[in-house]
């Protein structure tokens, strides 16, 4: 039996190790978020299914209102609060209704979003732009899943951007998103298990918001939102 030196088992030692501490770097990112998910509370996230919303007909008898830059068509009945918030920049209504109620916030300045959007930008593989709704989208499609070994540097950090991020920003957690974009507007509807909000923002301007839905009681049927969002066209200033 032949016997390995010393000095060369030192070497093969050194080898290992060398080798070792490369692919340690090489998959530093990789090696990081595997540790870290579970510590920050996102490796069980899961995707949340989304849809283009169907086309739907809105109810000649609904009412018409306005705001963020936008019109569009609530069911009858619902009575506007008379402590409406309006301020330089954003505005609030609440609808209140027999068996439900409407919080309409809207806004000219969505600028809370754009760091957000540049380092969605930054992030992304293919450095790619978004507008805020097509932000809340990817992070929606995004899933705990997704990770692979196989994936390149860029491809974790933006991963890891995604499931972080989109934890912090989701407003459903689970249920499903349609989405309706137009060439004036992009508007996407999340139906969670207990809540239903709407949000559009106008592509050509800085208008934008959201409709929260608030059910007295447990609806039997929520679709009939589409029609709200379907009634969204841009508000007249002539």
């Amino acid at each position: 039996m032949r016997l390995v030196k010393p000095a060369s088992l030192a070497a093969i030692f050194s080898l290992v190790a060398v080798v070792i501490v490369l692919t340690a770097w090489q998959y530093r990112t990789h090696l990081a978020w595997r540790f870290g998910a579970s510590r920050a509370q996102v490796d069980s996230v899961q995707a949340i299914p989304i849809h283009p919303m169907p086309r739907v007909t809105v109810p000649e008898d609904w009412t018409p209102h306005e705001a963020g830059g936008v019109e569009f068509r609530l069911p009858a009945g619902l009575v506007l609060d008379p402590e409406e918030f309006s301020g330089e920049r954003d505005s609030y209504q609440l609808y209140r209704g027999d068996r439900f109620s409407v919080i309409v916030f809207s806004t000219d300045d969505p600028s809370h979003w754009d760091d957000l959007l540049s380092l969605a930008t930054a992030f992304s593989p293919e450095s790619k732009t978004f507008t805020h709704l097509q932000l809340r989208l990817e992070f929606y499609r995004a899933s705990a899943s997704d990770f692979r070994w196989t994936m390149t540097r860029q491809e974790v950090q933006w991963h890891v951007f995604c499931m972080t991020l989109g934890k912090i920003t989701r407003m459903i957690s689970s249920g499903h998103v349609e989405s309706a974009f137009t060439r004036d507007i992009e508007a996407i509807i999340q139906f969670g298990e207990t809540s239903t909000t709407l949000e559009w923002q106008c592509t050509e301007s800085a208008w934008g918001g959201y409709m929260h839905f608030l059910f007295h009681e447990q609806p039997e049927n929520r679709e009939w939102v589409r029609a709200v969002c379907e009634s969204l066209q841009l508000r007249n200033v002539n």
